[in-house]
């Protein structure tokens, strides 16, 4: 799916608020299409997605608590 490899791409000039926003829409366009029926397999590509999605927010997580560590160790 185009739309969901451009997306993938762009992950990292996406703000925080957007990166949430974007994961709650594939959540629920996954979550529905499992409630009308669709299968696993079939939803591998919103699954990659969220993955993605939850990794680019884990890695700014990561970094902003390393800046945040560092600053706190720098002060008397």
């Amino acid at each position: 799916m185009t739309t969901a490899r451009s997306s993938e791409e762009d992950l990292t000039f996406l703000n925080k608020e957007e990166l949430k926003s974007l994961y709650h829409k594939i959540n629920t366009k996954l979550a529905k299409g499992l409630l009308n029926g669709a299968n696993l397999e079939d939803q591998q590509e919103n699954i990659r997605m969220l993955n993605k999605i939850a990794e680019e927010l884990n890695r700014r997580k990561d970094f902003s608590g390393t800046v945040r560590n560092s600053e706190e160790t720098i002060r008397p």
